[in-house]
């Protein structure tokens, strides 16, 4: 198993962002905005290292930050076909798209679209899973479930969710113990966290990873009973 977040899965479309500016704090900011949409940001300082790093590596979009020194207009940068060029600033010249004064999440995230990360339908509960959910959330003690799939993806759930800086390490437990390929009716491998006046169960059942928050630790025999019974079954 590969423990992953929680926020589904991406696939990257059309490249980096080169962003030009002359102020390093600027520049780190809209650095930060682009990374935040999901995509890969290099900065530079000048025009020419701007060249530069058009002919090391194409991006899918090209930022100015200006007044930029030498800079007046598109032919100042030639750009690698499907390239975009944006620019933010005071004036923005003709030719030039337009971001306004300064870039926002919305402006970037409109501008960008095209280059955006692909974001998974995420998978949806059978009628059994959910039925699981259900009589898991009735049992005493019990405070939330989650069910994730076999890479670790969300696929339902309800109560008290699981805290996401818990996730990794509990995945990490059970990875130790080799847990792939389990037959059906097999070991029930489970491991244990104590959190927050909270117990945090994660157990590896047949195709799902589900993940208990209990009132204390003594539901936690109860869940594993009846996981062991249904194994079985």
């Amino acid at each position: 198993m590969t423990c992953k977040d929680q926020q589904g899965t991406t696939a990257g479309r059309g490249g980096d962002v080169l962003i030009v500016s002359e102020s390093v704090s600027g520049g780190k900011a809209v650095e930060r905005l682009v990374e935040h949409l999901g995509l890969r940001a290099r900065r530079v300082a000048t025009l020419a290292a701007a060249r530069t790093a058009l002919r090391t590596r194409r991006p899918g979009a090209v930022l100015l930050d200006l007044p930029l020194a030498d800079f007046t207009g598109p032919g100042d940068l030639p750009l690698p076909p499907q390239t975009r060029l944006l620019a933010f600033g005071e004036r923005v010249p003709e030719g030039v798209a337009s971001l306004g004064k300064a870039p926002t999440p919305d402006t970037l995230r409109v501008a960008l679209a095209a280059l955006l990360p692909l974001v998974a339908t995420p998978p949806q509960p059978s009628t059994a899973e959910r039925r699981l959910i259900t009589d898991l959330l009735g049992k005493p003690g019990v405070l939330g479930v989650t069910l994730l799939t076999p890479d670790h993806q969300p696929l339902g759930g309800g109560g008290e969710p699981v805290p996401a800086a818990l996730l990794a390490p509990l995945c990490g437990m059970l990875e130790a113990r080799a847990l792939t390929n389990l037959p059906q009716g097999g070991p029930l491998f489970s491991a244990q966290l104590e959190f927050e006046h909270r117990t945090l169960l994660a157990v590896a059942h047949e195709d799902l990873l589900i993940l208990c928050v209990l009132r204390d630790p003594s539901p936690a025999s109860l869940v594993r009973y009846l996981l062991r019974s249904r194994a079985a079954a």
